[in-house]
């Protein structure tokens, strides 16, 4: 085995299998310590004192480990498959509820999972995050693409649901039901500006589905739809809300101060 041959052995043991990171990354330690990798990934001295040190590269120098790493496209390609590891890690993490994610300015705080923008939310945060430990931005930016299944559909549903089903509202009354040619019209439309929004991200790394390149007539004819249901579904909350608050206070239990 020559000389590249085992720098390319020690670099398959070198990343992790898993993109988990932890929040100490937020201030980049310079530690040489693998738990700070990935807030390090682009600092090519950095990484190659880690990589020496954590596969005990006796045989060679940090220097010549150094010049390697910016040279090595084996490295770049195990650098950019763990990279995408942490996006696809991260994503799964908001999703399930986890915490330490930078939400961005305007979209409040603990209550962002019930933001009408919600999908816009989650995209801008975890680039935010991410970004904020070091991390490159487009390959931030591919990974939402890569694993847009992951996320894509469910927060385009849930900023749906958090315009016109009031999230917050836990009545059961049949008002609150919506019909489904609104929710997926509204939802297509939603695609065809995300589209627009991040045409170049999707053309290069994404999937363009056919709702996202609906021609001009198309895009006003929906357009005319969803403002009349949206006026029509704004009037049914409205509706629903003074009935509500008409039940609370017809049912509010009398007390006894006797």
């Amino acid at each position: 085995m020559n000389y590249i041959e085992l720098l390319n052995s020690a670099v398959d043991d070198f990343f992790p299998k898993d993109g988990k990171w932890y929040s100490s990354c937020f201030s980049r330690p310079n530690e040489l310590n693998k738990n700070n990798l990935p807030c390090h990934l682009r600092d090519y001295v950095w990484l190659s004192k880690m990589m020496y040190d954590d596969q005990k590269l006796y045989f060679t120098t940090v220097e010549l480990v150094l010049n390697y790493i910016k040279l090595s496209t084996y490295f770049d390609k195990k650098r950019h498959e763990y990279e995408l590891e942490i996006v696809r890690w991260q994503i799964d993490w908001m999703r399930s509820g986890g915490e330490n994610w930078l939400i961005p300015d305007g979209y409040g705080d603990e209550l962002v999972d019930f933001n009408p923008n919600i999908d816009i939310a989650f995209r801008e945060g975890l680039i935010n995050t991410l970004t904020k430990i070091g991390m490159d931005k487009e390959v931030i930016e591919e990974g939402l693409e890569v694993y847009a299944y992951m996320w894509r559909n469910k927060y385009m549903e849930n900023a749906f649901n958090n315009t016109y089903n009031n999230p917050l509202n836990f009545n059961d009354d049949d008002s609150i039901i919506i019909d489904d040619e609104f929710k997926n019209t509204w939802i297509m439309k939603r695609k065809y500006d995300y589209y627009k929004n991040h045409k170049d991200v999707v053309d290069k790394y994404g999937e363009v589905e056919q709702c996202m390149k609906l021609d001009e007539e198309s895009i006003k004819m929906i357009n005319m739809y969803l403002d009349i249901k949206h006026k029509e579904r704004m009037k049914e909350l409205e509706l629903n809300k003074d009935k509500n608050k008409s039940m609370t206070i017809k049912y509010m239990p009398l007390v006894n101060f006797d």
